[in-house]
């Protein structure tokens, strides 16, 4: 029956709530304002006062008791009340506030609770009910709770925006120490505060961090009403004076600090607060060795280089860094490239590497506060294994010219190991053959050859050859120096019987020249005797004439021997087609073999001569010089003989030399005769046409040669049928001629024609040449 009155009763108590929170948010406001106020105030009164400790602890404790009566005003009762746990407004009096709201309700709603309260405990008559329920339904409508307006707090907020803009100007304008110095001093009211000096000391430096064992600069400033005149340092119980710079600035040195160091400054019973040095340990080297590890080629021991970072060492020496340190986090190699050293133990640094040209760089030390602190420079000059060196002298054999002799010098600075002969044919060189040298294993070695020596050659081919000599450098690939190219041929045995016959012809033209050497020592020999017996005692020049002639004669008879050896050696290089004996050269042995009996006689009397020169007695004298003569007039008979024999001899072989080669180009000039179309060339028959060209004009130096001799041998020489075979040749070149004209002219009937008269005309030539050789033998 009640039901729009419990519908009040429930809006009233919401009214009540919304009542006491807006208590509670005006009370927050207030407390932050006030409490901030009071407690910006206690904080200035300390800036302001320096109170002694029993003053702050008043002020601090005045402090809390306002500042807890304000939150139990402004916050806690409000809460207490918003929760029930303490009394606040009733029905009667919420309904006061809410008649003020609103006019309307005026009594209304405190009549509606009157008449409920006092028919509590009685019988409710249904008028006095109905009453109540009608006056409940007239005031339901009503919003009660908009009778508190939170927007009314507003008002409020400009006591909390005080405080607010206070310290936002402190701030701003750098002061705010002065609260938060004030603050420290409050809270610690037992702590004893001094006021502040006049002035204040101000460390200049960024950072307070000296190197190791490096002088570090201290620079001080002092700023405040009061400027000191001087100011002190104190540390490890020492104090010291700081140099003044100008007014109000000073600045000390610390030599070297090895340690951290804790000081402090003064100045007029004003001292500061403490400051640490911080000194950051230095990356020190404390000794290093460079251990060379040579090339095992050059034979030389390793070594290691103590407290040395620059050295001289061979070409591809292998390095090796060893270092100890202190401080020392990393080491680094600065070069062309950078080599990084490798952490072993306890400071301990190594890093290697393999050199091979001159090498300078830098090693630095780091650690964690410093990096490439220390650096050191260094030169390594590298040594580079040069080539070996090869010297060569080459001589020719004077007797036989066919064979080279060669005398080598070699060398490397660091030894040896191959020496090689190389030889090819001309123009090959991929056709190359080498034949290994023994050598010695050192720095040096001679060495003495022959070529070909017992080499298997091809006769007539010319060859190419080279001694090449490599040394130990294996990281080279033994590198390796050439000789000069020698040329060399093989000659065939018909131009070995041309140089055979070519020498004779020239030993006998010296042996000519040596004739007629005799003829006029034998003038001289007759010039001495008849002095010697005209004078009974020689003078000077006399004896100077007999010492020339004696020098003369010992040179005549050197050359005699020199002749003998030469045909000897002829004789038995040449050696005939058959096996049948051989007069000319059997009667030549013969007689080179009595004229080298004479020549001993001949040294045996000179001899005897050489020893009387300078005690000559006249009768001895004339013995020996009549004996001398005799010997020579003998000598000059038997070489006048000996040179007749060789003559005869040079010409018979000769002789079948020429038939030789005229049987030998007969058979080409057949086989060309025989040759296909495009073989049978004008070129080739040409070629041997030269070849009879030179045979006719050895055969004419032939025959005048053989009329020189006192009794010429039968040399038969058949001048028309030279002049026929001539004739035959021209003929077939000529017609090998018209035959490539006719074959550039399409004329295949007159080339083979051609061809055919050529090919009989060679024959007809080849067959002369056989027919003369026949005759001529």
């Amino acid at each position: 029956m009640l039901n729009n009155f419990t519908t009040i009763q429930t809006k009233l108590e919401q009214f009540i709530k919304r009542y006491y929170t807006n208590e509670l948010l005006k009370g927050a406001i207030l407390f932050f304002a006030i409490g901030l106020l009071y407690f910006l105030l206690t904080l200035f009164i300390e800036y302001v006062l320096w109170l002694n400790p029993t003053a702050r602890a008043i002020l601090f404790w005045v402090f809390i008791v306002v500042e807890l009566a304000l939150f139990l005003k402004f916050i806690a009762v409000p809460l207490a009340k918003l929760f029930k746990l303490q009394k606040g407004i009733n029905y009667e009096d919420a309904s006061i506030i809410i008649g003020k709201h609103f006019p309307e309700v005026n009594d209304k709603l405190l009549n509606v609770l009157q008449l409920k309260s006092r028919n509590v405990g009685t019988t409710e008559s249904e008028l006095l009910l109905a009453s109540i329920e009608q006056k409940s339904l007239e005031l339901q409508p009503i919003p009660f709770k908009l009778a508190v307006n939170f927007n009314r707090n507003v008002k409020y907020l400009k006591y909390a925006a005080i405080p607010i803009v206070v310290l936002l100007l402190t701030y701003f304008t750098g002061h705010f120490n002065w609260f938060s110095d004030s603050y420290e001093r409050v809270v610690n009211y037992k702590t004893a505060y001094e006021p502040p000096a006049p002035f204040q000391f101000f460390v200049l430096n960024e950072n307070l961090q000296a190197i190791e064992n490096k002088d570090y600069k201290l620079l001080v400033k002092t700023a405040g009403t009061v400027t000191p005149e001087n100011a002190q340092i104190h540390y490890n119980g020492e104090t010291y004076f700081l140099q003044q710079k100008a007014p109000g600035e000073f600045e000390y040195v610390f030599a070297q600090p090895k340690d951290g160091i804790d000081f402090n400054l003064s100045a007029n019973e004003v001292r500061s607060k403490g400051y640490n040095l911080d000194v950051v340990k230095v990356p020190t080297l404390v000794n290093f060795e460079m251990v060379l590890d040579y090339p095992s080629y050059i034979n030389k021991q390793d070594e290691t280089l103590k407290s040395i970072g620059s050295a001289t060492i061979p070409e591809g020496t292998n390095v090796t860094w060893k270092i100890n340190t202190r401080f020392t986090d990393d080491v680094s190699l600065y070069a062309n490239d950078t080599v990084q050293f490798k952490n072993i133990e306890g400071g301990k640094f190594e890093a290697s590497k393999r050199i091979y040209q001159n090498f300078d760089y830098n090693i630095s030390t780091s650690n964690e506060k410093l990096k490439d602190y220390e650096n050191l420079a260094f030169s390594i000059n590298v040594i580079r294994d040069d080539y070996p060196e090869l010297n060569i002298k080459m001589e020719k054999d004077s007797l036989d010219n066919q064979t080279l002799y060669f005398y080598g010098q070699i060398s490397d600075d660091y030894g040896l190991s191959k020496l090689q002969l190389v030889y090819y044919p001309s123009r090959t060189e991929e056709n190359k053959s080498i034949q290994k040298m023994p050598i010695a294993s050192g720095n040096f070695d001679e060495f003495v050859t022959a070529f070909p020596n017992n080499l298997e050659l091809e006769e007539g081919v010319n060859y190419e050859l080279y001694f090449q000599v490599f040394d130990n450098d294996a990281i080279h690939n033994y590198k390796s120096v050439k000789s000069n190219v020698f040329t060399y041929r093989k000659l065939t045995k018909d131009e070995e019987g041309q140089k055979q016959l070519k020498e004779q012809n020239e030993t006998i033209k010296d042996m000519g020249k040596s004739f007629d050497r005799l003829k006029e020592q034998e003038q001289q020999l007759k010039e001495l005797s008849k002095t010697q017996k005209e004078k009974n005692e020689l003078n000077f020049n006399d004896k100077k004439k007999f010492e020339n002639f004696l020098q003369r004669q010992k040179q005549q008879e050197e050359m005699m021997k020199n002749f003998n050896k030469k045909l000897k050696e002829n004789l038995e290089n040449f050696q005939p087609e058959n096996e049948l004996k051989d007069e000319f050269k059997e009667d030549l042995k013969e007689r080179l073999k009595d004229n080298e009996e004479q020549l001993k006689r001949d040294e045996k009397l000179l001899e005897e001569l050489e020893k009387l020169q300078d005690k000559i007695e006249k009768e001895e004298l004339s013995e020996k010089l009549e004996q001398l003569a005799k010997q020579n007039k003998n000598k000059q008979k038997s070489l006048e003989q000996l040179l007749e024999l060789t003559k005869r001899y040079y010409v018979a072989k000769k002789a079948e030399k020429l038939l030789d080669e005229l049987d030998k180009l007969a058979d080409e000039q057949d086989k060309l005769s025989k040759e296909s179309k495009e073989e049978n060339t004008k070129e080739k028959q040409e070629e041997l046409n030269k070849k009879f060209e030179e045979f006719k004009k050895d055969m004419e130096s032939l025959q005048k040669e053989n009329k020189e001799l006192k009794k010429p041998l039968d040399v038969p020489q058949d001048k028309e049928a030279e002049k026929e075979i001539e004739k035959d040749q021209e003929d077939a070149t000529e017609d090998l001629e018209q035959k490539e004209q006719n074959e550039e002219q399409n004329n295949q009937k007159g080339s083979e024609q051609k061809q055919q008269d050529a090919q009989k005309k060679q024959k007809a030539a080849g067959k002369k040449m056989k027919q003369m050789s026949g005759e001529m033998k």
